[in-house]
């Protein structure tokens, strides 16, 4: 399990790499439109991506500064829910995003440059914390999805990649309008 979680994580840090490429191909101002008020900029999507992953890896730090042991084993059930949430994340249906992930927490302005460069350090210390876990807790539920429950870490992971691939498409149909 443990080296498929890190398998995951490059393939994340290779989606992120792809998406930074992708918007390297705009300028500032037009990352920074808003296609009308109300509706996210495609720098207002990365940061809801960004926060979400950060806000993980902060619920991981404190779940982790438990016992792994008396958390519960990964299983059936959690990849039952890893799978739901990759269904609905694939799917047109929409959801509220959280309000600690939404546009409130925003700047009003971004530059592309530091705000991936910061998610790329995010990812950096995301991997550094996971490399010093100890093996057990690679087969634990120690994440909590807000709407799909507890995961693995590698269900974890599967969520930050669909999670993306979702909002990937928002940036792209956000550029169409405002471009």
């Amino acid at each position: 399990m443990k080296e498929k979680t890190f398998k995951k994580l490059q393939s994340l840090n290779e989606q992120l790499d792809d998406l930074h490429q992708f918007l390297t191909r705009y300028d500032e101002d037009t990352l920074n439109k808003r296609p009308k008020p109300g509706v996210w900029s495609a720098l207002d999507v990365v940061q809801h991506l960004r926060i979400s992953e950060s806000l993980s890896h902060q619920y991981l730090q404190k779940k982790l500064s438990g016992d792994p042991g008396k958390m519960g084993k990964a299983g059936l059930r959690s990849s039952l829910r890893s799978m739901a949430i990759t269904l609905f994340m694939r799917s047109p249906a929409k959801r509220q995003a959280p309000k600690i992930v939404n546009e409130s927490n925003f700047p009003e302005r971004s530059d592309v440059s530091e705000l991936m460069q910061d998610w790329k350090q995010q990812r950096s210390e995301l991997e550094s914390f996971l490399r010093k876990q100890p093996d057990v807790v690679f087969e634990k539920e120690v994440y909590r999805h807000p709407f799909g429950g507890r995961l693995s870490l590698l269900g974890m992971l599967r969520f930050f990649e669909t999670h993306i691939e979702r909002h990937r498409k928002q940036i792209e149909r956000t550029l169409q309008q405002v471009a």
